[in-house]
């Protein structure tokens, strides 16, 4: 197990966003949410990267709790402790979040010697290495302006690949993309997971995530309401309106 929620809560203005959420990902393991806009998926994997704190429940991390649930609800871990764990979560985000003044190589290097305090020389090999496996070594002096889409999209990958994490989380992978870049998306992910990383994604796109996921769970109004899984080919989500949505025939 890689990442384990359990009853986890999250309010906004007293409005219910996650309901009672429990979910695993496990090593090698690629699982999908979809669901409505609104359905609180993004605010679910904003939570798991304590981007937000959620309200109740218990988020664990490899064999470490980024908060445990209790009657006055989540209580979250020491600072020293949160630098440890998210250093173990990737986040791959809609718009990338590059580093616009930084080259594409020192995009990647920031995180190494920022984060992991890495000596330069040895950044910029981890870095290059990085570069080259996605096939983007001749673009390692280039700015994220001179990239397209789905070239910032690896970079962004990259970069969140640099620090080795168990757990990487993206967040509408394919939504910067041409309907035909989805297949190498498809491998990268893919790739990634056959490494032992546990991947979570949320995503509109129902043809990548069954072409991506081991898992399909579909979210809808703060609450998990159907799973699927690929052996079954998805007809195991057996909820009408999840068919529907996912147009599983």
């Amino acid at each position: 197990m890689s990442l384990r929620i359990r009853n986890l809560y999250k309010k906004f203005d007293g409005n219910t966003v996650l309901e009672d959420v429990s979910l695993q990902v496990n090593q090698g393991e690629i699982v999908t949410i979809i669901g409505p806009s609104g359905a609180g998926k993004t605010t679910l994997l904003r939570c798991i990267n304590h981007l937000e704190q959620c309200d109740g429940g218990t988020i664990e991390i490899g064999s470490q709790y980024l908060c445990k649930d209790s009657k006055a609800g989540a209580v979250y871990c020491s600072k020293g402790e949160l630098a440890a764990i998210r250093k173990k979560i990737g986040y791959v985000f809609q718009s990338f979040h590059l580093f616009p003044h930084l080259s594409v190589l020192e995009n990647l290097m920031a995180a190494l010697i920022q984060v992991n305090g890495m000596k330069r020389e040895t950044a910029e090999k981890k870095a290059m290495d990085l570069l080259v496996q996605l096939d983007l070594g001749e673009k390692a002096r280039m700015y994220p302006y001179q990239l397209s889409g789905g070239q910032q999209q690896r970079v962004a990958i990259a970069r969140a690949c640099a620090l080795e994490p168990m757990v990487m989380c993206f967040d509408e992978p394919t939504s910067a993309l041409d309907p035909e870049m989805r297949g190498g998306i498809v491998n990268i992910i893919q790739g990634l997971a056959t490494q032992k990383m546990a991947i979570l994604i949320i995503t509109h796109d129902m043809v990548f995530a069954k072409a991506v996921s081991h898992r399909i769970i579909f979210l809808e109004n703060g609450r998990l309401m159907a799973e699927g899984k690929r052996e079954h080919q998805f007809k195991d989500l057996d909820n009408e309106r999840l068919l529907h949505y996912v147009n599983v025939e």
